[in-house]
């Protein structure tokens, strides 16, 4: 009898530990219906050309007084952004996707008014753009034979440093994202059972990273969203932010999801 009671309770208690956090995240949803979301970006993109297109030896014959001039050639999209574009872009992703989860974009800010769980505040304090090239490595097995080739790529990464407020959560956050060329194709043997490369590479521009920047401004909405009920489960259960199971909700679906890969990421202060 002793032992069926010590297995009901550590039973109760496994069943506890499950659904508690799920019954906080459907509460939070619930309850942070109609909040009101500041949305701060800064004043300035911070642009970077990271491409690697010339080896040195071949830059070293390029006269010292063309050589940024040259390198600049090959830059595809981080020189042409226009910073004003890209942040309405972003603003206005963020203000629609916002409205899936009840929210709204508000500056309610004041001198009476703090945040709280109705009041939220997103300060993107900075945000970096990359542009880069890197290989990628694919494998294809012809007749039982392996054979692998490098195929270049570019990529945009685009990398922001958020702090969150809403009375409960005050915390600075990271995420990152690339917008990357994108490869189709592969080795076959041909007619004269010669291997053959047969690749296209749809390559990056200026319109396509306006288009990844809108999703971006829906990335962002939700990963605040769920930056904030994830904090909020982890001070209800009195369990530290990077122990607990990170829940995602899916406005469109209604649904919670278990997710702890994809987010943002929490800076300890040092």
């Amino acid at each position: 009898m002793k032992y069926r009671f010590l297995l009901l309770l550590v039973s109760l208690l496994l069943l506890f530990s499950c659904t508690t956090p799920k019954k906080f995240a459907r509460r939070f949803v619930k309850y942070t219906k109609g909040a009101k979301v500041a949305l701060y970006i800064p004043d300035a993109l911070i642009k970077k050309n990271m491409r690697i297109d010339v080896p040195e030896e071949v830059l070293d014959t390029i006269p010292e007084e063309n050589r940024e001039e040259y390198l600049r050639s090959f830059v595809r999209v981080v020189d042409s952004i226009n910073d004003e574009m890209f942040f309405s872009i972003l603003i206005s992703s963020f203000e629609e996707s916002l409205k899936a989860y009840d929210l709204e974009l508000c500056y309610w800010e004041n001198d009476t008014t703090m945040p709280d769980s109705l009041h939220w505040i997103v300060d993107i304090q900075r945000i970096e753009i990359q542009e880069c090239t890197a290989m990628r490595t694919y494998a294809e097995f012809i007749y039982g034979q392996g054979y692998e080739y490098d195929c270049p790529f570019d990529y945009v990464n685009v990398a922001s440093w958020f702090e969150l407020s809403n009375g409960i959560t005050d915390d600075f956050v990271f995420t990152e994202h690339n917008y990357e060329s994108t490869f189709n194709g592969g080795i076959y043997l041909n007619d004269k059972g010669l291997l053959s490369l047969d690749c296209s590479l749809d390559t990056i521009s200026l319109s396509g990273f306006y288009r990844f920047a809108v999703a971006l401004g829906k990335l962002y909405a939700g990963y605040c969203f769920d930056y904030f009920m994830n904090d909020n489960i982890s001070k209800k259960c009195k369990i530290p932010f990077e122990n607990i199971k990170k829940y995602r909700y899916d406005p469109y679906e209604y649904i919670l999801y278990y997710d702890s890969k994809d987010g943002l990421i929490r800076i300890d202060e040092q």
